[in-house]
Protein backbone atom coordinates (compact mmCIF):
# COMPACT_ATOMS: atom_id res chain seq x y z
CA UNK A 1 0.00 0.00 0.00
CA UNK A 2 1.90 3.29 -0.96
CA UNK A 3 -0.71 5.86 0.44
CA UNK A 4 -0.47 7.69 -3.29
CA UNK A 5 3.40 8.09 -2.65
CA UNK A 6 5.91 7.21 -5.53
CA UNK A 7 7.39 4.85 -3.57
CA UNK A 8 7.03 2.76 0.01
CA UNK A 9 9.58 3.74 2.28
CA UNK A 10 10.23 5.54 5.74
CA UNK A 11 13.20 7.40 7.08
CA UNK A 12 14.95 7.15 10.44
CA UNK A 13 17.21 9.38 11.81
CA UNK A 14 20.55 8.36 12.77
CA UNK A 15 19.56 8.69 16.89
CA UNK A 16 16.77 6.94 16.48
CA UNK A 17 18.21 3.98 14.49
CA UNK A 18 20.86 3.90 17.15
CA UNK A 19 18.25 4.02 20.33
CA UNK A 20 18.45 0.66 22.38
CA UNK A 21 15.13 -0.53 22.48
CA UNK A 22 13.25 -0.66 25.84
CA UNK A 23 12.32 -4.41 25.40
CA UNK A 24 15.06 -5.62 23.46
CA UNK A 25 17.01 -8.77 25.12
CA UNK A 26 20.75 -9.43 24.68
CA UNK A 27 20.55 -12.78 25.75
CA UNK A 28 18.10 -13.61 23.34
CA UNK A 29 19.76 -11.54 20.80
CA UNK A 30 22.87 -13.76 21.46
CA UNK A 31 20.95 -17.05 20.87
CA UNK A 32 18.73 -15.73 17.49
CA UNK A 33 22.53 -14.81 16.19
CA UNK A 34 23.84 -18.38 17.31
CA UNK A 35 21.00 -20.18 15.36
CA UNK A 36 21.44 -17.91 12.24
CA UNK A 37 25.21 -18.37 11.92
CA UNK A 38 24.67 -22.12 12.44
CA UNK A 39 21.86 -22.65 9.89
CA UNK A 40 24.03 -20.33 7.77
CA UNK A 41 27.22 -22.92 7.81
CA UNK A 42 24.81 -25.74 7.55
CA UNK A 43 23.55 -24.23 4.32
CA UNK A 44 27.56 -22.99 3.38
CA UNK A 45 27.18 -19.77 3.16
CA UNK A 46 28.43 -16.87 4.82
CA UNK A 47 26.47 -13.11 6.09
CA UNK A 48 28.61 -11.75 3.56
CA UNK A 49 27.54 -14.30 0.43
CA UNK A 50 23.89 -13.50 1.60
CA UNK A 51 24.56 -9.45 1.50
CA UNK A 52 26.04 -10.27 -1.87
CA UNK A 53 23.87 -12.40 -2.97
CA UNK A 54 20.96 -9.82 -2.27
CA UNK A 55 22.54 -7.24 -3.84
CA UNK A 56 22.90 -8.61 -6.85
CA UNK A 57 19.53 -9.86 -7.26
CA UNK A 58 18.23 -5.98 -6.48
CA UNK A 59 20.91 -4.59 -8.58
CA UNK A 60 19.13 -6.77 -11.41
CA UNK A 61 16.09 -5.28 -10.88
CA UNK A 62 17.11 -2.10 -10.27
CA UNK A 63 19.17 -1.58 -13.57
CA UNK A 64 15.50 -2.83 -15.64
CA UNK A 65 14.08 0.41 -14.14
CA UNK A 66 15.26 3.54 -15.98
CA UNK A 67 13.58 5.71 -13.18
CA UNK A 68 16.70 4.99 -11.41
CA UNK A 69 19.39 6.61 -11.83
CA UNK A 70 22.86 4.26 -10.92
CA UNK A 71 23.54 6.84 -8.57
CA UNK A 72 20.44 6.27 -6.12
CA UNK A 73 21.15 2.74 -7.55
CA UNK A 74 24.31 2.88 -5.67
CA UNK A 75 22.84 4.34 -2.22
CA UNK A 76 19.54 2.11 -2.42
CA UNK A 77 21.96 -0.61 -2.15
CA UNK A 78 24.48 0.32 0.35
CA UNK A 79 27.56 1.12 -1.34
CA UNK A 80 29.80 3.64 -0.41
CA UNK A 81 30.14 4.99 -3.48
CA UNK A 82 29.52 4.24 -7.63
CA UNK A 83 32.87 3.22 -7.65
CA UNK A 84 32.33 0.56 -4.82
CA UNK A 85 28.81 -0.31 -7.05
CA UNK A 86 30.39 -0.53 -10.48
CA UNK A 87 33.51 -3.19 -9.16
CA UNK A 88 30.61 -5.65 -7.55
CA UNK A 89 28.25 -5.12 -10.54
CA UNK A 90 31.32 -5.91 -12.87
CA UNK A 91 32.00 -8.86 -11.05
CA UNK A 92 28.89 -10.30 -11.29
CA UNK A 93 27.90 -9.73 -14.23
CA UNK A 94 31.06 -8.89 -16.74
CA UNK A 95 29.79 -5.38 -17.44
CA UNK A 96 29.50 -2.14 -15.95
CA UNK A 97 25.77 -0.98 -14.98
CA UNK A 98 26.18 1.72 -17.89
CA UNK A 99 27.08 -0.83 -20.33
CA UNK A 100 24.50 -3.59 -18.96
CA UNK A 101 21.44 -0.84 -19.04
CA UNK A 102 22.55 0.83 -22.31
CA UNK A 103 22.70 -3.02 -23.98
CA UNK A 104 19.11 -3.90 -22.56
CA UNK A 105 20.54 -7.28 -20.91
CA UNK A 106 18.13 -8.85 -18.49
CA UNK A 107 20.37 -11.66 -17.03
CA UNK A 108 23.63 -11.32 -15.80
CA UNK A 109 26.48 -13.73 -17.61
Amino acid sequence: MNFGAARDSFLLSRRDVDEVLPVSNRQLAGTLDAILAKQLAEADLTYQQLVDDTRRDLALRYIDDPAKSITEITFLLGFSGQSAFTRAFRRWTGKSPTDFRANGMKTAA
